[in-house]
């Protein structure tokens, strides 16, 4: 009862991850070409991704919204990582506890 119908859920029994992220989404106060939106449903797409970069003018106001599935267990503690990148030497790290999900 506290994890909802089970039944009806998906979650591959080869599939090991506990968590699945299925969509980032980096959203811009004023930026011309609309919010950037990567689809991370195959290892195909999470390839593409990592392959195309994205870069972010300085003192620019973004948001980055992230979709995601939680299978198999409760996952307690879940942290954002984000790494920010100048000439290609790490400027700032940050981390952000986001909650435990069941």
């Amino acid at each position: 009862a506290l994890l909802g119908d089970v039944n009806n859920a998906f979650c591959p029994e080869d599939d090991d991850r506990r968590v699945v992220i299925e969509k980032m989404t980096v959203m811009f106060e004023s930026r011309p070409d609309g919010d950037i939106e990567y689809q991370l449903d195959t290892e195909e797409q999470l390839a593409a991704m990592k392959s195309n970069p994205f870069t972010l003018k300085e003192k620019c106001k973004y948001k980055i919204k992230v979709q995601f599935r939680v299978q198999h267990d409760i996952v307690s503690g879940l942290k954002y990582v984000n790494n920010v990148y100048r000439k290609g030497v790490r400027v700032v790290k940050l981390d952000e506890m986001i909650g435990s999900f069941g």
